[in-house]
């Protein structure tokens, strides 16, 4: 197997812009290549010697679950998004967000609902298209509202969770 500064060199000889990676970025790349490798060997695609850790250099595993065949946490994971995965992790309003979720779907069942009954009734074609571009308008609104009553529900946790962290900074 190579070792990583020979897989850097053969990198680099064949995607030229892979030396704008970061060293990070050489390293998740790097532990890519040895899982590939061990698994087109047929072995195992866990390393003895790293305490069951499958990536890369096991320096910087955020997570110990082993994620399924085709299934990964994005790597590049932004302040914001790192912020809303911890406060929705961690909040005290779970019932609330699911409240809020099934009141939703529920109103945009009762709009589907209604709108079929309406195309069913009427018979010109035109009230019968009115009625679904109404029914669509409808929907989107009730899928606003919710994303907005999220965000609503996701500011206490947020103010607190930065609080507890004793992060002051609002580049977020």
């Amino acid at each position: 197997m190579q070792n990583f500064e020979d897989f850097k060199k053969s990198r680099l000889t064949m995607d030229p812009t892979s030396r704008n990676l970061t060293d990070h970025q050489w390293e998740q790349s790097y532990a890519a290549f040895q899982i590939s490798q061990q698994r087109a060997s047929g072995g195992s695609s866990k390393r003895k010697g790293e305490g069951g850790s499958s990536r890369g250099s096991g320096r910087r595993r955020h997570s110990t679950k082993q994620a399924s065949k085709g299934m990964h946490a994005p790597t590049a994971l932004s302040k914001t998004g790192f912020l809303i995965r911890e406060v929705r992790k961690e909040t005290a309003y779970s019932e609330l967000r699911f409240l809020v979720n099934i009141l939703s779907y529920l109103l945009m069942a009762l709009i589907v609902g209604n709108a079929l009954f309406q195309v069913v009734v009427f018979t010109s074609m035109l009230a019968g298209v009115s009625v679904l571009l109404t029914a669509g308008l409808q929907i989107v609104i009730v899928v606003l509202a919710k994303l907005l009553v999220q965000v609503l529900i996701d500011i206490p946790d947020v103010l607190l969770y930065r609080h507890s962290q004793g992060d002051t900074e609002d580049d977020v």
